[in-house]
């Protein structure tokens, strides 16, 4: 704690300090503060902060704490961080600590360039929102130093101050104890489906279509898609079938596969990316299903039909020794089926692939399907060698 007895020394300089060169004020401070400057330029800084001194002592006093602990690190006082309202002021703290010399100035020549320069009346103040640990006195000479800082109870202490406590109004204490709210069994949340359900026609197909990714569709919404994609073009284009969703909707619904694909073919679009998914998935009924339609609507590649029976006989042979049932026997029926079907449309010449279609039809030869199959591709090869002799 600072003693009085520091105060009124430093109070009592400044008042006998009214002008005169800043260096001869500044040895006269020396004298009296003997081996304890900390404190007295504490006093000082701590006036600065609260703007409780005069202009031309502010100068004497911020060029006394600069020559003491200017060269100092680190600088307990920051005099760059005074909230000066006098914009010469900030000037003259700038100057000092580039090291500009003042020693030979007066206060007299530096209160004559401010009023020269400078109107301060129109400066505007500012006030620091902290209370300081000490107050003026009510002489108005000096300031009084409270006697310690720890018969106050503030919070936020600072090494300048501390802060205000501000008075609340105390909260209602409950006597009664809180009543809780328990919440009980919640119920299960069911969607409700008729909520903003769209009623144009391309909403309701792109329902449809989202539903055939899933599960097998009514003949009434298969109708009823066919039916919408016949109307506009723009419905088979937005209807919702990508290569993303296809395979599942073939899976699902074969029938509505081949069906977008022949129509996608019919609107000049180009359907060789879905050809590219239905080699490259696993042969099954299904595929073999969207492929044996595509065959009757549309004119089929001759490489893709090619790979594709390549594909289907090879599927058939690898399973011929792990699985003989009726699911095999019904796949091989379908492929003899569809093999006949784009023999007797000369989709497929048989002679391109006579070997691989023999061994499948030898394999199988129990199969009605199969055992004609077999004819039809031996007859019709005959035929051709003796058209040739």
């Amino acid at each position: 704690m600072i003693p009085q007895q520091h105060v009124d020394q430093v109070y009592e300089f400044l008042s006998q300090s009214q002008d005169g060169p800043l260096d001869t004020l500044y040895k006269n401070f020396l004298k009296r503060v003997q081996d304890q400057p900390f404190n007295h330029c504490y006093i000082l800084y701590q006036a600065l902060c609260d703007n409780t001194l005069p202009q031309r002592i502010r100068f004497v006093a911020i060029y006394i704490i600069n020559e003491l602990f200017g060269k100092q690190v680190p600088n307990p006082f920051v005099l760059s961080d005074l909230n000066s309202s006098c914009t010469f002021e900030r000037k003259f703290i700038s100057n000092l600590l580039n090291k500009e010399q003042y020693g030979q100035v007066t206060v007299k020549q530096l209160m004559d360039d401010v009023d020269k320069h400078f109107d301060i009346r129109q400066e505007k103040q500012s006030y620091t929102l902290e209370l300081r640990q000490t107050i003026p006195d009510p002489i108005g000479q000096s300031l009084l130093t409270l006697p310690s800082i720890d018969h106050f109870k503030y919070q936020g202490q600072t090494i300048s101050g501390f802060s205000q406590d501000f008075l609340r109004v105390l909260p209602q204490i409950m006597i009664s104890d809180p009543e809780w709210l328990d919440i009980g069994i919640v119920p299960d949340v069911h969607w409700d489906y008729h909520i903003e359900v769209s009623t144009s026609d391309i909403g309701y197909l792109k329902e449809l279509i989202q539903k055939a990714g899933n599960v097998k569709l009514t003949l009434k919404e298969e109708q009823h898609i066919i039916d919408q994609a016949n109307k506009e073009k723009k419905y088979i284009l937005d209807c919702g079938i990508n290569i993303n969703n296809f395979m599942n909707i073939v899976n699902f619904n074969p029938n509505i596969a081949s069906f977008y694909i022949a129509r996608l073919n019919q609107c000049g679009q180009s359907i060789q990316d879905y050809f590219d998914l239905l080699v490259k998935n696993k042969i099954n009924v299904n595929i073999l299903e969207v492929v044996h339609k595509l065959s009757q609507s549309i004119q089929l590649p001759q490489p893709f039909i090619s790979f594709f029976v390549s594909k289907c006989l090879e599927n058939c042979e690898s399973k011929k020794d792990k699985d003989k049932n009726t699911q095999l026997q019904r796949q091989a029926r379908i492929v003899s089926v569809f093999l006949k079907a784009i023999i007797k449309s000369k989709i497929l010449d048989p002679k391109s692939l006579f070997a691989e279609i023999q061994a499948f039809c030898i394999e199988y030869s129990k199969i009605s399907e199969a055992q004609t199959l077999f004819k039809m591709i031996r007859d019709q090869v005959e035929e051709k060698k003796q058209h040739q002799n």
